[in-house]
This record gives structure tokens, C-alpha cells and sequence, in this order.
């Protein structure tokens, strides 16, 4: 999405048409006015005129073709300021209302911010409606159960040859000393696998599937992203209001042939929405291409596995502290734990063998 290129452009209503690159960037007056707008917001913790913050909102809504689903997603907030003008049972028509004045949150202030960091980078969508389609570097699935997360990353497609060797030479960087060319390479062209257990907050106040599923999302690329970076990669998901806030393809099968192509993003929920931005930011940080799809359960059972797998009582027996002192001083320093996981790693340095992939392995599909 970040092109600089703007020649032989033909104009379309205030849109100009970039025929060389089939992209249709914005229209250079209307994102002037957008961030003269949004400074102004920016320079003064004071209440704002209502009016100015619905006009910023809705200039970057406007833009949904150009910028894609940021658009919905990063201007959530900003609707929420908006919409704190109306007293209880007030009428949103109101001129009453219209002439008030709103406080910023601090949530409103970050979409801000990222508009006005971020908004000339972003130079237009693909003009053809396939840009959800072409060219990617691997596809990443994942899931969670009433327990866990998981997910997996796998290679299979056009640039199979050219990403395993990539993505291998980048696990071997990251996973450091203990682990080889040979043994990098096998758990790329495996797929790389992730899981984990969900916060003990989510437990106890049993979360929606949705918020379970969108924080394995954001947790799976937390781990992977240095791996992935630079990438263009499917995600697969099997709830539909993830791949929704996401942005992405949902098939009109999904939902007996009324459900659009694809969402423009974002979610009422603030605790979705705020693991949507996340996963977001850390895409745009780490210049990872995320493309939300929609697949059937039967075809993410692999994902749906390692999400439960946190539910599996493999982590309750370690080493207790006096036995695992005296074999330190007896034949240590001990710099790799060969039976364990990430929640009972007992080395100093943290690193241990495991099946699953995990950024503190020294070995992996042991």
C-alpha cells in the first residue's frame, strides 16, 4: 500500500488515477484540508468544536478507497468523540448538540496521530477489484479455544523457492547459537508453530470467541514478526467478525451469497477494536502485508489443534529450586533446558527445546 509513484494520472471526479500503476491515490486538496484539520486538534488539549472533529472524520472516511480499511478502523474513536455531543435521549439531529463542544480521549488523539504520521504514505488502493488477491509470501493461520491460541505459518505457494531460504536465514538469526542452517530450514518448510494460554483476565471474564481469536492473532505475530517482515501473507481465521475488522475477503458462501466481498474493517467492541489496532501497528512497523480471509473450520484444524494445547497438563512438573541449585553448581552452567516450555524454562538464559515455535527456543520439532 506505500507507493510513491504518481505519473500519467488522469482525473476522475477529485480523484486522480495513477494508469501506469493501476493505483487511485487520493486527492491531494481533500488529505491538505484532513491534516490542516487534524493539527489543529492536535495542538490544544481544550474541548473542540464537534463540528471540526465530524469534518476530520468524515474526510478520512471519504478516503476509503484510496487508504482501505484504515479508514473505518482508525476513525472509530474519532466517531465516539462525535457522538459524546448528544445528552441521554437527546435527538442526534439535534443543532443544540451540533453547537457543543467535545473532549478528546486519548484514544481519538492516537488515530490522530497516526493520520497525520502516517496518511502521505499511504498512496492508493489497486484500482482492480482482485486486490485481495496475487502474490504472497505464505499464508498464516491461527485460532483459540476457551484456553489457548495457536496458529501456524506455512510456505505453500507461488514464492514457496524464493521464501523458505529467506524465512530460514531469518529463524536462524533469530533463534541464535544451538540452532543450524539444516534444522532452520525443516521448521520453515514444516510451518512454523505457535501457541500459547490466553490471559487470565479472558478466563475468568470468559471472552467472546472473537476477542480470543484476534488476541492469537496479535500474539502469533508478536512472536513472528521479525521473521515475517517485509512479507505479504494470508491470514486465515474461521470467525467471521475477525476477518471483518480486519478488512478482509469473506466469500459470499460465507454467508448464503449476501455477505460483500470484502469489510472495510474495525469493531464496536472496544477491546476487539483495540487488538485490531494492535495487530495493525505492528504490521505497519515491522512492513508486514496482512490480507484477512475467511475459511471454513474444516480447513483450520491444524490451527484449532495447537490452540488447545494449552489445555494439556504438560507444564506441571519442573525441577524444584533446591534440586535445580545443586545440579547448577555441580555441572553447570547450564545454557539450554531440554524437557520444558516457555512457562517453567528454568536456565538463566531462558532458551529451551521445543516442538512449537517460540522466540527463546534453542531447538525446534524436537
Amino acid at each position: 500500500f506505500f507507493s510513491s509513484r504518481r505519473r500519467h494520472t488522469r482525473s476522475l471526479c477529485d480523484w486522480s488515477s495513477d494508469v501506469c500503476s493501476s493505483d487511485l491515490p487520493y486527492p491531494p486538496a481533500r488529505i491538505e484540508r484532513a491534516l490542516d484539520l487534524a493539527h489543529s486538534l492536535l495542538a490544544s488539549d481544550s474541548p473542540h468544536e464537534v463540528r471540526v472533529v465530524a469534518q476530520v472524520k468524515g474526510l478520512l472516511v471519504s478516503m476509503w478507497l484510496g487508504v482501505g480499511e484504515h479508514a473505518r478502523i482508525r476513525t472509530r474513536s474519532l466517531g465516539k468523540v462525535v457522538d459524546s455531543r448528544l445528552r441521554p435521549g437527546e435527538d442526534p439531529s439535534s443543532r443544540v448538540a451540533w453547537r457543543r463542544k467535545v473532549q478528546m480521549t486519548p484514544e481519538a488523539i492516537a488515530e490522530l496521530r497516526f493520520w497525520d504520521q502516517h496518511l502521505l504514505r499511504i498512496d492508493g488502493r489497486p484500482i482492480s477489484s482482485d486486490w485481495l488477491d496475487g502474490a504472497f509470501d505464505g499464508t498464516i493461520a491461527t485460532d483459540a479455544s476457551d484456553t489457548g491460541f495457536g496458529g501456524w505459518v506455512s510456505l505453500e505457494g507461488r514464492t514457496s523457492d524464493e521464501s523458505l531460504p529467506l524465512l530460514a536465514e531469518k529463524l536462524l538469526k533469530q533463534a541464535g547459537r544451538g540452532f543450524s542452517v539444516r534444522s532452520a530450514t525443516r521448521s520453515v518448510a514444516q510451518g512454523l508453530e505457535v501457541w500459547g494460554p490466553l490471559p487470565q483476565e479472558m478466563l475468568e471474564e470468559r471472552a467472546s470467541s472473537t476477542l480470543r481469536e484476534i488476541y492469537g492473532a496479535f500474539s502469533l505475530l508478536s512472536l513472528l514478526a521479525n521473521i515475517l517482515s517485509g512479507g505479504r501473507f494470508r491470514m486465515h481465521f474461521d470467525n467471521m467478525c475477525c476477518v471483518m475488522g480486519l478488512g478482509g475477503k469473506v466469500p459470499p458462501s460465507a454467508t448464503g451469497g449476501k455477505a460483500p466481498r470484502s469489510v472495510l474493517g474495525g469493531s464496536r467492541v472496544d477491546a476487539v477494536q483495540a487488538y485490531i489496532i494492535k495487530i495493525l501497528d505492528l504490521a505497519c512497523a515491522k512492513n508486514i502485508q496482512l490480507v484477512a480471509i475467511w475459511v471454513p473450520r474444516a480447513e483450520n484444524e491444524r490451527s484449532d489443534l495447537l490452540s488447545r494445547m494449552s489445555a494439556i497438563a504438560q507444564a506441571e512438573y519442573c525441577l524444584s529450586d533446591r534440586s535445580y541449585a545443586r545440579i547448577e553448581s555441580q555441572w553447570g552452567p547450564h545454557t539450554l533446558d531440554v524437557f520444558s516450555i516457555y512457562e517453567n524454562v528454568r536456565v538463566a538464559s531462558g532458551r529451551f527445546m521445543s516442538k512449537f515455535y517460540h522466540e527463546q527456543i534453542g531447538r525446534a520439532h524436537v
